[in-house]
């Protein structure tokens, strides 16, 4: 097992390069000026060439990446170029707000969509299965800015009963997570349902049931158990996406995150932001994979086998 996890985190340095190699040519060859774009359209040319000199914009590309690595490698994510505040800092102040919105988003995908989907799948083709699968197959499709709005001329200016904007409180979490957690309680509804259905058929479940099992020891026992690991492969990757895919909502209901400022660094160009966010949010999401792997062996005997040899 120790040398499963270490052989992965060793393969997560080549992909973290790769991800900042590919950002970095991405943001370097795209049109604009950042020694412009901070000191604005009434700058003389001069100073406008000085700060982009002071700033390295004008170095080679390889040149720029490699001094951004080094520095990276010794904790030194450089300082944002509007503000002139240590990128990590800046990250570390809005990273928590981001990962709440995800945290309470994943929770309620799980919490709506695994029980939703079990549900579904014992009561194949009722009444409720079909409320749910159109239910799941709606909300998958729904663009999640228009989902945002809506939840906002309803429940905030109409209802007020929840914030426009802000992130001060518990209650500014819950239109933005019920937003970005209803494609992704979709998914789970949709996968749980479609498992658990091949589950149920299997012959161990026929035994249970021919040996006179309680239904709900059967499903909740025997079959769910073997449910989960599609289920969590789905939640693993879909967390990840959640972080990235907060600067949307974060942006609509004015949430100071991770995402926010990374829409403003993209505007400004401004590089530090951009690349520490970027390389931020892929660590991450190659760690939630990770986790994810290990878990199988606590629910499948068989792989935490298969990890030992």
């Amino acid at each position: 097992m120790y040398k499963y996890i270490l052989k992965r985190i060793i393969m997560l340095i080549p992909v973290i390069i790769g991800i900042t190699f590919i950002v970095f040519s991405i943001v370097s060859f795209t049109p604009g000026n950042p020694g412009r774009l901070i000191l604005g359209v009434t700058a003389s040319e001069e100073s406008v060439n000085q700060l982009n000199e002071k700033l390295g914009v004008n170095d080679p590309f390889i040149i720029k990446y490699k001094n951004y690595m080094c520095n990276a490698i010794k904790g030194d994510f450089g300082k944002s170029y509007n503000t002139g505040e240590p990128v990590l800092d800046v990250l570390l102040q809005r990273f928590p707000t981001t990962l709440r919105l995800a945290i309470t988003a994943i929770l309620i995908a799980s919490l709506v969509g695994i029980p939703l989907g079990i549900i579904s799948s014992v009561k194949q083709h009722s009444f409720i299965d079909s409320l749910s699968m159109i239910s799941a197959l709606l909300f998958a499709s729904i663009p999640g800015f228009w989902l945002g709005l809506m939840l906002i001329l309803l429940f905030a200016l109409k209802l007020g009963i929840f914030p426009v904007t802000g992130d001060e409180a518990w209650l500014n979490y819950v239109l933005p997570s019920i937003t970005i957690a209803a494609p992704t309680t979709a998914i789970i509804t949709r996968v749980t349902r479609s498992t658990m259905l091949e589950v149920i058929r299997q012959d161990y479940i026929r035994t249970a049931k021919a040996k006179g099992a309680n239904k709900l020891r059967i499903i909740w026992k025997h079959s769910l158990k073997n449910t989960m690991i599609p289920v969590i492969t789905i939640m693993g990757m879909d967390f990840g996406y959640l972080l990235g895919g907060t600067i949307i909502v974060e942006v609509l209901f004015g949430m100071s995150g991770v995402g926010q400022i990374m829409v403003k660094a993209i505007r400004m160009k401004d590089m530090p932001i951009i690349m520490a966010s970027v390389t931020l949010l892929a660590a991450i999401f190659c760690i939630l994979n990770l986790i994810v792997d290990l878990l199988y062996a606590y629910i499948d005997p068989r792989i935490k086998a298969m990890y030992k040899s």
